[in-house]
């Protein structure tokens, strides 16, 4: 596993790739719905895009997760993250979504300009949600997709 993604203890990620697909994948041990089914507000440091988070030699500095809220009296997800995309810039974007009954997240993210939108799909992992990831789909203002995973760590 990456480096960068080594503070995760319960999922891994995998992706496949060749001429005609790009999948992404989350593997790990899905939180118990009945560990997390009290009406509290789940906060996660999170991103999407952590794999490409990094220094380089420019002197480019990482960016920094932000707070991601799971309302569960609400049943909502909300927050302003950073995405970073495959060149390894970061922007800000609007995440706003639900959550079900099993636990599982999905809802939109939006860029700050709000030409870039997608679509995001995952759940908490661990013993009381302690870890969250889930894929993404991003639609780029030129109509291309890419693909990425949405990760985060509880705030303790």
């Amino acid at each position: 596993m990456p480096s960068e993604l080594s503070k995760y203890s319960f999922f891994a990620l995998a992706e496949y790739i060749d001429a005609k697909t790009h999948r992404v994948y989350v593997i790990g041990s899905p939180t118990n719905p009945a560990e997390v089914n009290q009406p509290v507000i789940l906060t996660y440091f999170a991103l999407v895009g952590e794999i490409k988070n990094k220094a380089d030699a420019s002197g480019k500095t990482p960016a920094t997760a932000q707070l991601l809220t799971i309302d569960l009296a609400k049943n909502t997800v909300s927050g302003t993250i950073p995405v970073v995309d495959a060149d390894g810039k970061a922007s800000d974007f609007n995440l706003s979504g639900t959550i079900d009954g099993l636990k599982h997240v999905s809802g939109t993210l939006k860029s700050a300009d709000g030409t870039v939108t997608g679509e995001f799909h995952g759940r908490p992992y661990g013993a009381g949600g302690k870890e969250l990831a889930g894929v993404v789909a991003i639609k780029r203002s030129d109509g291309t997709y890419w693909y990425s995973t949405l990760t985060g760590a509880l705030k303790q």
